[in-house]
């Protein structure tokens, strides 16, 4: 993760983006748009609100859990008109966690996640 310069707002990552954690993170980027940018969102069920997710912050990145969502959120994202790159599973997780485009990576899922925040973890 890089560091973000006065300048620019911070790059955020919400990894479970739909749950409640990630859902109240978003309420309070949306409040402060000059000072945060959302590049990516994940989420592993919710597909639909993770759609109207990326329709109103429209992320660079979206990682889901698998090939079919990521092909059927990914052709509904096109279709309108929204450019993120959408891919799945543990791999993409861990690359965009820890991608140099993001300034803060934001957890909002449950502590039974522990072997993706391994992985995450051993990624960065």
């Amino acid at each position: 993760m890089s560091a973000a310069s006065p300048s620019r707002p911070q790059r955020v990552c919400i990894l479970g983006a739909t749950g409640s954690v990630g859902m109240a993170t978003l309420d309070v980027i949306s409040r402060h748009p000059e000072r945060f940018e959302v590049v990516g969102l994940t989420a592993q069920h919710r597909l639909e609100e993770l759609f109207a997710l990326c329709l109103r912050f429209k992320p660079k990145q979206v990682v889901v859990a698998t090939a079919d969502g990521a092909a059927t959120l990914g052709r509904r994202l096109a279709e309108a008109g929204v450019k993120s790159q959408v891919r799945h599973g543990a791999e993409a997780l861990c690359d965009l966690a820890g991608h140099e485009g993001v300034d803060v990576m934001c957890p909002g899922f449950a502590a039974d996640c522990l072997e993706t925040l391994e992985e995450i973890a051993d990624a960065v």
